[in-house]
C-alpha cells in the first residue's frame, strides 16, 4: 500500500468482506452454516487489524420479481464459477468445521 501511495494512488480496496456485517435473516442463515467453508467473520477481524479508514457496504441488486436464481448467480461469481469446484476444493484443504473436528477427537 505504501508503494501504491508514492506512486500516486489515493485508494485501495481490501476487497470484499461478503456478509460479514448486519445482514439480513436469510443470509445471516446461509453464514452460518456456511462456516466450515468460508469464515466471513474471520476475513472481517483480519482486514480490520489493518485499520482501513473506511468501511464501505456493496449492494447486491435484482428485480423483485425473480426468486432464488440471484442467489445461485452470487454464489457461483464468489466461487469463481463452480459451485461443485469451490466445494471440493474446499474439502481437499480441510474446512474448518472438519478441521475442527478432528482436533477435537484427537485431544479425546
Amino acid at each position: 500500500m505504501r508503494k501504491l501511495a508514492a506512486l500516486g494512488d489515493d485508494y485501495v480496496t481490501l476487497g470484499l468482506t461478503p456478509l460479514s456485517g448486519p445482514v439480513d435473516r436469510w443470509l445471516a442463515v446461509a453464514r452460518k452454516w456456511s462456516f466450515g467453508f468460508y469464515d466471513f467473520r474471520g476475513v472481517r477481524m483480519f482486514k480490520a487489524k489493518l485499520s482501513p479508514q473506511s468501511w464501505e457496504r456493496i449492494y447486491l441488486t435484482y428485480p423483485a420479481s425473480s426468486s432464488a436464481p440471484w442467489v445461485y448467480d452470487t454464489l457461483t461469481a464468489f466461487a469463481r464459477g463452480s459451485l461443485a469446484g469451490f466445494g471440493l476444493q474446499t474439502v481437499v484443504r480441510g474446512p474448518a468445521v472438519v478441521c475442527e473436528r478432528a482436533r477435537v477427537s484427537v485431544e479425546i
